[in-house]
């Protein structure tokens, strides 16, 4: 005879497991660790508008204010870096301007702009590193083909966004 199969209301629980159930007997030793619970990750942002005047040698890499931080790793590790970075001219003159993120002083990616005379300058930029353990210094830098280039950071418009994605 046929007969029509319906759905069962409790079939919805069936891949849940009951409240309570997973105690520390059920958890392996060593299987959740302070990295897990508190994974290394954060942003750092221009805390308000600066302006900087970069040297008068072009080509000169400067920190920008406000964008250098430390992150320490206990063992190999792999960092996901986002930055965005937008600048104001205070200073006329057309050029190009190089934004550099570089952990512990070695330059890892470079995102350029060429400006008209006051134009803004808008960048961003993403890469992944592989970090030893220790303490590591991650910086982001500007450089001009304008001497004394004048530039305002926005507070609100100037950040670097990271995380280690496996330690």
């Amino acid at each position: 005879p046929r007969e029509l199969i319906r759905s069962v209301p409790i079939a919805g629980m069936a891949l849940t497991v009951p409240d309570g159930a997973i105690g520390t007997e059920q958890i392996a030793d060593g299987a959740i660790t302070s990295e897990k619970m508190n994974p290394i990750a954060g942003v750092v942002k221009v805390s308000s508008d600066q302006t900087i005047t970069l040297p008068g040698t072009p080509w000169t890499p400067v920190t920008i204010p406000d964008m250098s931080f430390a992150v320490d790793v206990q063992s190999h590790s792999r960092l996901l870096v986002w930055f965005t970075a937008t600048a104001s001219p205070q200073s006329s003159g057309s050029g190009q301007r190089d934004f550099i993120l570089t952990v512990d002083g070695s330059r890892q990616i470079t995102s350029s702009s060429t400006n008209q005379e006051w134009e803004e300058t808008n960048v961003a930029g993403t890469t992944l590193v592989d970090l030893a353990p220790g303490t590591h210094t991650i910086e982001l830098m500007v450089q001009s083909s304008i001497s004394n280039d004048i530039l305002t950071f926005e507070a609100r418009r100037t950040a670097i966004v990271y995380q280690v994605i496996s330690q």
